[in-house]
């Protein structure tokens, strides 16, 4: 399996990544990335705000800034999009 890791590309993002000390990916809002070291700069989201209000990336919603462990990486995505087929 390949793991994608982080870019310049994905600040701005919410990102679904995975981080070297949690068994399951976390989401992040990725704000500034570290050219030299390689290293992304994420917010998380609060307690209770609901999974379809992160892309508002509204400030109230996220706590303080940290710095992401080097292990980090995106979770893999499929690349395909599910179309859904109508039945005439």
């Amino acid at each position: 399996m390949v793991k994608p890791k982080l870019t310049k590309r994905d600040v701005g993002k919410i990102v679904y990544v995975y981080l070297p000390t949690n068994k399951s990916p976390q989401f992040r809002w990725i704000t500034k990335y570290n050219i030299e070291t390689k290293r992304a700069y994420a917010r998380t989201p609060k307690y209770g705000v609901r999974l379809k209000d992160l892309s508002k990336k509204r400030a109230k919603d996220f706590g303080k800034e940290s710095i992401l462990p080097k292990n980090t990486y995106k979770y893999p995505s499929t690349g395909k999009s599910k179309k859904s087929s109508k039945k005439s």
